[in-house]
């Protein structure tokens, strides 16, 4: 077993970036699942307490909302943890391979990067839908609020129709 360390930074050191990305992204899904996950326990607090009729009605709608983000993000955190943990693997293999020599390892390593890249995708496709989904909570918010009642989708329907949500086209 001979070989030169920094032959193993070589095959290692390009690829490391792109682990830590996928670990930074991972950490942005974590957060979001969290901040859902965190918010719609809340709800489901408030809705087992004393609330008014139109209050709760807007606290079942956004219990309704939260809990596709908490899934959304739940599945998209996974996808994204098993996309880096290939990512890592890949990384290892590489490591391994500059110090061995082993030729069939490149059969584990290279898919094991595509598809650890590839499952970024429906992570991120998932982080989209579930910023849509948090259009339509801060909306009904202020639904029960006198002061408040119309002012936002007056706002909303001031916007081109372009940049409006999905979400809120369907209401």
């Amino acid at each position: 077993m001979d070989f030169e360390l920094k032959d193993v930074m070589n095959a290692v050191g390009p690829s490391a970036a792109l682990a830590f990305a996928a670990w930074l992204f991972l950490q942005l899904l974590q957060q979001r699942y969290s901040a859902a996950y965190s918010r719609y326990r809340d709800l489901v607090e408030a809705m087992r307490g004393e609330l008014p009729d139109g209050r709760r009605q807007t606290v079942r709608d956004e219990i309704d909302v939260y809990h596709k983000r908490v899934r959304l993000m739940m599945h998209a955190t996974t996808l994204g943890m098993i996309g880096a943990m290939l990512l890592l693997l890949a990384l290892a293999i590489s490591g391994v391979d500059a110090m061995l020599h082993i030729d069939w390892l490149k059969y584990i390593g290279g898919p094991a990067i595509v598809v650890g890249l590839l499952l970024v995708l429906p992570a991120a496709i998932m982080v989209i839908r579930e910023n849509n989904l948090i259009e339509q909570p801060i909306e009904a918010e202020l639904a029960d609020l006198e002061e408040f009642n119309g002012a936002a989708r007056q706002d909303h329907e001031r916007r081109p129709a372009q940049e409006r949500s999905p979400v809120l086209r369907s209401r």
